[in-house]
């Protein structure tokens, strides 16, 4: 995939910008945060394919959030992630190669799916319901090469 000129200065004002948002579902949640971040990296509005296939973030909670992805794909968020990434020609691969900008995923202490972006190359970043989380690359499961 084509990244912009200046997608790291681009990708870590992005990055800045949630570090002190409130999380809420279908607005400012770990798809959301994933899809602005995949904006600003390569310019490609993931939103609007979604909105192309009728899948609308429009949640308002957990419950609301698991029924999407279960219309959209196998009632994973990964699932959903690896449709979407399949229909735009984007790569899943071994989350050891995971570099900054790629999109990842992990298992929080609930065993629940969370995305985000490697917001360098041995650091994720992900969004939490506490907001911003940064954990190290080994924490991740799956990726998708941006």
């Amino acid at each position: 995939m084509q990244r912009l000129d200046g997608w790291e200065d681009n990708l870590k004002k992005y990055i800045e910008q949630h570090e002190n948002r409130n999380f809420k579902f279908g607005a400012n949640d770990c798809v959301a945060f994933v899809i602005g971040a995949y904006l600003v990296i390569t310019g490609i509005d993931l939103q609007k394919k979604l909105k192309e296939e009728n899948f609308l973030l429009d949640h308002k909670d957990k419950k609301g959030a698991y029924k999407k992805v279960t219309e959209y794909a196998d009632g994973t968020v990964f699932g959903s992630a690896n449709k979407l990434a399949k229909k735009m020609k984007i790569k899943k691969i071994h989350s050891a190669f995971a570099k900054h900008g790629d999109i990842v995923g992990k298992y929080n202490n609930k065993k629940e799916e969370m995305l985000g972006v490697m917001s360098d190359d041995g650091t994720a970043t992900y969004l939490h319901k506490d907001g911003i989380v940064h954990l190290d690359r080994t924490e991740i499961k799956v990726a998708w090469e941006v």
